[in-house]
């Protein structure tokens, strides 16, 4: 709630500021995830301190991506999101979204290229964060196919398949 109420006096008055933290710190998801030790938590800290640092200077972005690059560590879908702080950087001015874009960028590969070192080194194939995003496409995107094509055999048959892999590895070499 603080992180909003700093954002929200940054980017507008005192006033907006506590309407963000009071909406925050009263919203039921947020008070229900509270008190769970899961990434939820963490996972909205450190996407709220990206886009505070992204709101200030330029000498703040840098350690904006490496909050990027944290949060991506934490759900592997956040580079979806990130598509919002490009624009914000943008947003910003020519010459401060350059300079701030290429520290940016620059610190979230820094933040992101030890674990991807180790997938290298472990799965023997350049996987950036995980191999569990695909599957999360996958299984929306699924339900958008053709009716003929979900109940074609080889679709079923590779379906079933892929379900049946529990391994990570396994399921990126499965495709």
């Amino acid at each position: 709630a603080w992180l909003l109420y700093r954002l929200g006096t940054r980017e507008g008055d005192s006033r907006q500021g506590l309407i963000a933290a009071f909406l925050w710190a009263f919203y039921p998801a947020s008070v229900f995830s509270a008190n769970l030790y899961g990434s939820e938590a963490l996972f909205a800290f450190l996407l709220g301190l990206c886009a505070y640092l992204l709101s200030g200077q330029t000498r703040g972005f840098a350690a904006a991506g490496l909050a990027a690059a944290a949060a991506c560590l934490t759900r592997s879908m956040t580079p979806a999101f990130l598509i919002g702080a490009g624009t914000a950087l943008l947003h910003g001015g020519r010459r401060k979204a350059a300079s701030g874009l290429g520290l940016f960028l620059a610190a979230l590969i820094l933040g992101i290229a030890p674990w991807t070192f180790r997938n290298y080194a472990t799965m023997g194939r350049f996987v950036p964060i995980c191999t569990g995003g695909g599957s999360v496409a996958a299984r929306h995107t699924a339900l958008l196919l053709p009716r003929e094509v979900l109940q074609s055999p080889e679709f079923k048959e590779r379906w079933s398949r892929w379900h049946a892999i529990s391994d990570e590895t396994e399921l990126g070499k499965a495709g």
